[in-house]
């Protein structure tokens, strides 16, 4: 069974989910987003690109310390 964990501490995107019936695991990533925002904009990043770019370093942050991830 797949598993769905959200790598976010954020309250409204955890509800989000629930409200959308999908059963997750909250496993926030350490993750110094304003540095990563200010890298990105300073190379012209655009929003989207810094919304990936924090959506992969964080799965990254956590996907080493949660079994059954791939």
């Amino acid at each position: 069974m797949s598993r769905l964990v959200l790598a976010s501490a954020s309250k409204a995107r955890a509800a989000l989910l629930r409200n959308a019936g999908l059963e997750i695991e909250i496993q926030p990533a350490l993750v110094d987003e304003a540095v990563i925002k200010t890298k990105m904009l300073a190379a012209g990043g655009s929003p989207s690109d810094i919304a990936l770019a924090l959506a992969r370093e964080k799965s990254l942050a956590i996907s080493f310390g949660v079994d059954g991830l791939v």
